[in-house]
């Protein structure tokens, strides 16, 4: 209500996305108006992406990535998926979808209790089936490659697609680290259709 600063809203008809904005402007004196400052998201099911400097055999991107992206179309990628847990919350039925190439981690990538899905809606992280290797690049004690920390209903896995019919499809790579990947205190989690090296 206006005398308590709020407004109730329903949104319940909107799709999931990551792009809203809000903009409000004052009935008695149009002059008056502003806009959130950034895109913010509604609902579940948001897909993000991932991708390395090429777009050769690419499932989904159309872009490079780069963590200076904000992620969240096919054409505006991040380079890394600790830049999308970093730059957001996930939230159950999300799903990062990581394209076609190699990418070298400098750290592990950890994904936290504020990152978990639902028993109904997992959080997926998805590679693209015509070849992503995540490769850690050193061996040193307790190096991994992918840390599920407390982030229940998680799932990592291979995705299918025929963009490319004749180009071989195979499961993501994990290579590098001391442990490939780690599942720390969270349940209910799948791990599918992974080669780990």
């Amino acid at each position: 209500t206006a005398s308590d600063g709020t407004l109730a809203w329903d949104i319940s008809a909107l799709p999931a996305a990551t792009t809203y904005r809000v903009r409000v402007t004052c009935e008695q004196d149009a002059a008056v108006t502003d806009q959130s400052a950034q895109d913010f998201s509604i609902g579940t099911g948001v897909t993000y992406y991932v991708n390395d400097s090429s777009t050769t055999n690419d499932a989904w991107c159309t872009a490079p990535g780069s963590d200076a992206n904000d992620g969240r179309t096919r054409a505006t990628p991040k380079a890394t998926v600790q830049a999308v847990l970093d730059g957001y919350n996930l939230d159950p039925g999300d799903v990062v979808r990581i394209d076609t190439g190699t990418y070298i981690l400098t750290a592990d990538i950890l994904v936290t209790p504020g990152d978990e899905g639902s028993s109904s809606a997992p959080v997926t992280f998805m590679a693209s089936p015509y070849g992503v290797t995540i490769d850690r690049n050193t061996t040193d004690s307790y190096t991994r490659l992918w840390t599920l920390n407390q982030s229940d209903y998680t799932t990592v896995t291979t995705g299918t697609s025929n963009a490319h019919p004749g180009v071989p499809q195979r499961w993501m790579r994990l290579v590098g680290g001391q442990y490939g990947l780690a599942i720390d205190f969270a349940h209910h989690c799948t791990v599918d259709r992974i080669e780990i090296t």
